[in-house]
């Protein structure tokens, strides 16, 4: 080509001529055709939307239209006078104004001096004026009565990018026509006929990557994506590629995007910084990489809420990609790397430690672990093998009790561990083993007040922590024989169940629950109720217990020893009645022996046992130490008193009677082992660090 000769660049070459090429504005199109067709063009239009998107061009094609040789019509010819001149911007009655340069009052005071001659040749007189939204307040005024009322031959066309600039007196007298971005898809569709047309040569794959990365990369702007394919030509003599068109555009490629995607929701953190430093070596742009890496993600995200592909704007083998990634990758996962990427791609615009910044946000998202719904971990719980609950109570209660008996000076613990280990005899916490079922029923939380200890951790509908000194009371009492006397169906007398029920009521109640329920002839444990019993001459016991105060605190301090919702019934005891007696060692008002009290293990830091507070009176209204043991004779109960006898103090240490504690009691180190091992890792907090079970 000669340098006299002048290029005519793609994005003028390749204006739309008709309505028919108005890629992406069908919309508009065909509002303008249909008022050709019918004869009802306005004075006025307002053409609004966002940069090289066609509102210029199609300012030219209604003014074609209006004054072809064949027209007005909607298919203007092309051949005729009018159309050449207009395409060319050479016709004299079509006067395009920039409105960025003629603001004032002054410009718009001469247009309306010359708005009244009638056409050179043409059939009406065309006004376009482009970024009209810059025009002063005194101009838009001086252009009121003019564009209201306009000589018979004038057209006003009005283009904006910016409506909300626009006064509404103006928007009122004209007709307005919104543009649109335009999609991807419109967009790469049109590259492949000015393809075509330029004789570029491109396989059939490589032609829908390049133009598929180009269509992308400019936001829905026509007349953009023409302008780089155009240089890209240049720069490629002719033969452009994908990996050329990425190289001046500093964008990275999608499998960039997609690694890096999948490697911020697994937390490789090598393989990220491994990536920016790729990018970096490329010359590729970081700003440009985490707006599309955000792009990317975003439909990822809509392929996740199952809208289809319609909203998506990655195409091609990139959309398999980001379909797998969809499914890979949890929603709770994507939402915690998009909120970084969004803090990430604000706090990028004004820094100059781009790429630190980049590698310290990859870093810390890598860092949080994959976030696992409750629902699943529950899920997890209930899928589990009852073999795996029981293998894992054996091996935790025997490695407690080999550990205690080891730790001990008690030359008669050792020669127990001793024989435990040589198969002669049974850990003393195997005995004490409970079912599957029984490790999966909700129960009370235990926390202590010892070195690194807290709050335990509750099951999702356990009751509230219970204080220290009720800790002490309820383990007390759970080791004793009266534990387990109240079985479910059972009825037994009240003696059996009062200890425990005495752990979990308030220490205000303790004093009425023990005084007036041991009255009752015989209480039944069911699975969602407590069966209370009465005799006729114990009314007004029975009467004190069902006030609905009183029943309250009852019901509540029974939920939290069976760790359920549960009710409480008072009946009349039937005729006959026989409830099992209590175990030995349990006095009337529900308090432990002495010497019970004394060999029972407590915590080092638990506080005295409940009963030793508020000792309770006897029938002759004086307060001693005698224990009231029930014994059943047919239908016939006799009440005895025996003195007990107190037993030596506890000489163990706090260590020691801890672990002995623990030994007893496998469910609390079964769920101890099995927290560990679920929640291991799976669990993080509100600032994505991972907490410590």
């Amino acid at each position: 080509m000669a340098l006299t000769e002048s290029y005519q660049g793609l994005a003028r070459k390749w204006r739309p001529q008709t309505f028919a090429d108005l890629v992406g504005q069908e919309a508009v199109a065909r509002s303008l055709q249909n008022a050709l067709r019918t004869g009802r063009v306005s004075h006025g239009h307002l053409l609004a939307g966002p940069r090289g998107v066609g509102k210029t061009t199609s300012a030219r094609l209604l003014a074609k239209a209006i004054n072809c040789a064949q027209g007005p019509t909607p298919e203007p010819c092309g051949a005729c006078r009018h159309c050449i001149d207009i395409a060319q911007g050479t016709d004299l009655d079509v006067i395009e104004i920039d409105a960025a340069s003629n603001t004032g009052v002054d410009n718009i005071r001469d247009l309306r001096e010359r708005i009244v001659q009638a056409p050179f040749a043409a059939r009406y007189k065309v006004y376009i004026i482009d970024e009209v939204h810059m025009l002063s307040t005194g101009a838009f005024n001086a252009l009121l009565k003019t564009l209201e009322e306009p000589p018979p031959f004038v057209v006003f066309i009005f283009a904006t990018t910016e409506l909300e600039k626009v006064p509404e007196t103006i928007r009122s007298r004209c007709t307005l026509h919104a543009f649109r971005r335009m999609n991807a898809e419109d967009i790469a569709r049109r590259l492949d006929q000015v393809a075509e047309g330029e004789g570029v040569e491109l396989e059939p794959a490589g032609r829908r990557e390049l133009h598929g990365l180009i269509a992308r990369s400019v936001e829905g702007g026509m007349r953009d994506a023409l302008v780089i394919y155009d240089q890209l030509l240049a720069m490629t003599e002719g033969k452009p590629d994908a990996e050329a068109a990425a190289r001046l555009l500093g964008l990275a490629d999608q499998s960039a995007l997609a690694r890096a995607t999948e490697w911020l929701a697994e937390g490789n953190a090598a393989g990220l910084l491994e990536l920016i430093e790729d990018l970096v070596t490329r010359g590729r742009s970081l700003e440009r990489f985490i707006r599309s890496l955000v792009a990317y993600q975003r439909d990822i995200l809509l392929l996740q809420s199952g809208v289809g592909d319609k909203l998506v704007m990655t195409t091609g083998e990139a959309l398999g990609e980001a379909r797998r990634l969809a499914e890979a990758i949890s929603p709770a996962t994507l939402y915690n790397i998009l909120n970084q990427m969004f803090e990430l791609e604000e706090r990028i615009k004004g820094s100059s430690q781009a790429r630190f910044l980049i590698e310290f946000t990859f870093l810390r998202v890598a860092a949080i672990k994959p976030v696992v719904p409750i629902d699943e971990i529950v899920k997890r719980i209930g899928a589990l093998p009852e073999e795996a609950f029981e293998s894992a109570s054996r091996a935790t209660s025997a490695a407690a009790a080999r550990s205690a008996a080891a730790g001990s000076d008690d030359p008669a613990r050792r020669e127990a561990h001793a024989a435990t280990e040589t198969g002669t005899a049974e850990p003393a916490a195997s005995v004490a083993e409970t079912s599957a079922a029984e490790l999966r029923r909700p129960r009370a939380a235990v926390g202590g007040r010892g070195a690194g200890a807290g709050r335990a951790p509750a099951f999702m509908d356990s009751a509230p922590p219970m204080e220290a000194a009720e800790v002490a009371a309820a383990r007390s009492e759970e080791e004793s024989p009266a534990a387990g006397a109240a079985s479910v169906g059972e009825i037994v007398a009240p003696e059996a169940l009062l200890p425990r029920l005495l752990a979990q009521c308030s220490e205000n109640a303790r004093g009425l629950v023990r005084r007036y329920l041991v009255k009752a002839a015989g209480c039944e444990l069911g699975a969602a109720a407590l069966k209370i019993y009465w005799r006729a001459e114990d009314g007004f016991s029975r009467r004190i217990l069902e006030n609905p105060e009183n029943i309250g605190v009852m019901e509540q301090a029974l939920a939290r020893l069976c760790g359920r919702p549960m009710k409480i019934t008072h009946l009349d005891a039937p005729a006959g009645l026989t409830a099992a007696p209590a175990p030995e060692g349990t006095d009337a008002g529900g308090a432990k022996t002495a010497a019970a009290q004394r060999t029972a293990p407590t915590l080092a830091d638990s506080a005295p046992p409940v009963d030793d507070e508020m000792p309770m009176e006897n029938d002759t209204g004086e307060k001693g130490e005698d224990s009231i043991g029930i014994a059943e004779t047919g239908t016939e109960r006799a009440v005895t008193r025996a003195s007990v006898a107190r037993a030596p103090a506890d000489r163990r240490t706090a260590k020691e009677r801890a672990q002995a504690l623990m030994a007893r009691d496998g469910e609390i180190a079964r769920r101890v082992k099995l927290l560990r091992e679920m929640f291991r890792g799976q669990i993080i907090d509100e600032t994505g660090k991972p907490i410590s079970v």
